[in-house]
């Protein structure tokens, strides 16, 4: 939930006056943990060992994009969301 809400509130702020390419970056890794997190629980759900693995490697592969991401978009504290 905390990466559904977050996306939420970033797209709740509209597009900036600037800088639009590192915002949509930004949000393209915040959908990206959205949808990590979806599949993992349902590879949960479904007791797929392998898929929820594989859900975990790509989202700790993807924490890295989202990083980047916030500090080109002059946010960085915003990826301390899940901290």
């Amino acid at each position: 939930m905390t990466f559904t809400t977050w996306l939420e509130d970033m797209r709740a702020l509209g597009e900036p006056p600037s800088g639009n390419e590192a915002w949509a970056a930004l949000l393209d890794a915040i959908e990206a943990h959205v949808r990590i997190n979806r599949n993992q629980i349902d590879a949960a759900r479904e007791g797929d060992i392998e898929r929820f693995a594989a859900d975990y490697d790509e989202g700790v592969a993807t924490q890295e994009a989202l990083l980047d991401a916030a500090t080109d978009a002059g946010v960085p504290e915003c990826a301390k969301v899940d901290r």
